[in-house]
Order: structure tokens, then sequence, then C-alpha cells
């Protein structure tokens, strides 16, 4: 995911662009995990459990970036990517 090469980030506007693009993916990611749900490739306690998975590290990336947006916005930085 992004979040690795968002850390490499040298300013707090492009970690945040980082973050939403990750973001993005893991709404995918749930995507893929219910196509391979529906399509009998995985079993309910499985799919369960990493959509819930997926869903907590999205709520975690969420905060994440918005600290990271208020962080910049504090110190006075323009905002080029939208909010989530």
């Amino acid at each position: 995911m992004n979040r690795t090469e968002g850390c490499g980030a040298v300013t707090q506007p492009e970690l945040a662009r980082f973050l939403a693009m990750s973001l993005r993916e893991s709404t995918e990611l749930e995507s893929q995990l219910d196509r391979a749900f529906k399509f009998g490739l995985m079993s309910r306690p499985k799919f369960d459990a990493y959509t819930n998975e997926v869903r907590t590290i999205r709520k975690m990336t969420v905060g994440y970036r918005k600290a990271v947006v208020r962080t910049y916005e504090q110190d006075g930085q323009l905002i080029d990517d939208e909010r989530s």
C-alpha cells in the first residue's frame, strides 16, 4: 500500500496524498474480498475477519491523514488534494 511510500514523502501534503491513495486502495481491496467470497473462494469466517481488518486499518488511516492535514493546515501550507 501507499502508506509505505508516503512515509518517505518530503512534505506533509505529499504524505496526505499518499494516505488518500491508500484509502482508495483499501476500498478496492474490500471489493475484491467481497468478490472472492461471492465466488466461493473464501469462507464466511475468513471473509468477515479480513473485511474487519481492512475496515479497522482504513479507520486508522483516516485518523492519521486527518492529523497530517491538520498539521500542515496549521503551518499554512497549501492543500492540493481532496479531503477524506
